[in-house]
């Protein structure tokens, strides 16, 4: 939800990395309110380093295609950290 609102610092938070580069820019678009529907994917299971795929299918109002945000999840010791992270659509 952070990557979709836009911000940058919160999602740092979550990233295994907080210096990875996830794509977002200064000044885009909080998505969250327009937002029509997300579906959560587990495309398949743990790759051989330990980082775990999930993809969340969406579509934002007016825009007439599906997003798809890509991330990795690994286990720490801290919880669970985004590896990687990116969207395409």
């Amino acid at each position: 939800m952070t990557f979709l609102r836009n911000d940058k610092e919160e999602l740092s938070i979550y990233l295994a990395d907080p210096t990875y580069d996830t794509g977002l820019s200064e000044g885009g678009s909080d998505n969250i309110g327009r937002l029509e529907y997300m579906v959560m994917k587990f495309p398949s299971s743990e790759t051989n380093d330990g980082v775990y795929p999930v993809v969340f299918e969406y579509v934002i109002e007016s825009v007439d295609m599906n997003m798809y945000l890509d991330h990795g999840l690994r286990e720490t010791d801290s919880g669970w950290k985004v590896e990687y992270i990116y969207a395409q659509g």
